[in-house]
């Protein structure tokens, strides 16, 4: 916990486009389950966005380790401050995340830039951070196709990418992004493709956030 404590404890930056991401995950979240890859140890952060009918919450990464610093900050009900600041952001009930830790929580391991396995469907899957470490596009091709198979019909995917620094780039090998190919990926499979571009300002690593999102054709039954 130690470090998670240290690395996503900290106040909320506002400069920082998280007002963005998490207006864009509120807007745009439907149904009551949700499959969030990628995901780090920071599903309940962006958990402040989503509604409060949640019946199933599934939470993937290539590693448990982070899914197990989720799995203990929402036992513990010890949310981070930025946690409660973004729930106060957002306007929600100060018991919003005390709330959503009563739903079922499953956490699974794998990779998301090769093929899913078995989960069932969910109405929504996030990716928050994830499409922007893609190195090639046959790796957001198979992203794309294993979320295309995980949704319901109607079902949205959203998810936001953070732009490298040519700096950041750098430090990373000289890393290229294929933040430019998101779009058209997931025209290819899904329907009602949204794009948003959020530059940011005095950040060393970052200088902006394309935000997505795309939803399956077919009647909702939510």
């Amino acid at each position: 916990m130690r470090y998670f404590a240290q690395y996503y404890n900290d106040k909320l930056r506002p400069e920082a486009g998280v007002e963005e991401c998490l207006q864009w995950v509120r807007a745009r979240f439907i149904g009551s389950s949700w499959l969030d890859v990628g995901a780090g140890p920071t599903t309940f952060f962006w958990a402040t966005a989503v509604p409060m009918n949640l019946r199933s919450v599934i939470i993937a990464d290539i590693s448990d380790e982070p899914l197990k610093i989720t799995r203990d900050v929402v036992l513990a009900r010890a949310w981070p401050q930025a946690y409660r600041e973004a729930v106060a952001l957002l306007a929600r009930d100060s018991t919003h995340l005390d709330k959503l830790a009563h739903v079922p929580l499953e956490s699974r391991v794998f990779d998301a830039f090769n093929n899913w396995p078995t989960l069932g469907k969910v109405d929504s899957i996030s990716a928050l951070g994830l499409l922007g470490i893609a190195s090639d596009d046959a790796q957001l091709e198979t992203f794309a196709a294993s979320a295309h198979r995980s949704l319901n019909p109607g079902g949205v995917l959203l998810g936001a990418a953070w732009e490298f620094s040519e700096a950041y780039a750098r430090r990373l090998g000289g890393r290229r992004q294929r933040l430019a190919n998101i779009g058209p990926v997931l025209a290819r499979w899904f329907h009602s493709v949204a794009m948003k571009h959020v530059p940011l300002k005095d950040d060393e690593d970052y200088v902006g956030i394309v935000l997505f999102s795309a939803r399956m054709l077919g009647a909702t039954a939510f």
